[in-house]
């Protein structure tokens, strides 16, 4: 991977950034996944006729209640569409990994060529959904260890686990 292009050139930093990009995406596509599961869980456990069996021996309110999560949490799903959005990401992935792919030949690129990985670089994130600026930082980093570099990460355990979800 790059191992002979010198670091800090104008080849390997680009390189560098399609790397985080990649790493940004896939975690994105992961954590949409297991979304996309635990809905699908969540609504086959609830609909399930075992389910309705076992709420017989409930008290009179909780059915109601449990029937409002789960008409919520549907509501959710069907804005967020867990599934489409798994699919946005692995589609940037591969757009960036192919851009990776150009860059990691042995041959020497001429800067026209650098010019325009870049500016396919510039088409993909135009394509991308507003990003989380904290799990862009996470992915930096662990792109920056992947390569050998000590980087620190100041953030706070919990944005750090709120990655996912807030910027």
């Amino acid at each position: 991977m790059l191992t002979h292009v010198k670091q800090n050139t104008d080849r390997w930093n680009l390189f560098f950034e399609l790397r985080v990009s990649m790493r940004y995406h896939r975690a994105r596509q992961v954590h949409y996944d297991f979304w996309g599961k635990m809905n699908a869980g969540v609504n086959l456990v609830i609909g399930s006729a075992a389910f309705l069996a076992v709420t017989q021996t409930v008290p009179p309110l909780v059915l109601p209640g449990l029937m409002l999560l789960l008409t919520a949490w549907n509501a959710w799903a069907l804005i967020v569409d867990p599934a489409r959005m798994h699919h946005l990401h692995a589609a940037l992935h591969d757009r960036f990994s192919r851009l990776a792919e150009r860059i990691e030949g042995p041959a020497a690129l001429a800067i026209e060529e650098l010019a325009a990985i870049q500016s396919d670089r510039l088409a993909i994130e135009r394509d991308e959904p507003p990003a989380l600026r904290t799990l862009q930082a996470m992915c930096y980093r662990d792109t920056a260890l992947a390569y050998g570099a000590q980087p620190g990460d100041d953030r706070p355990l919990v944005r750090r686990m709120l990655a996912q979800y807030v910027s």
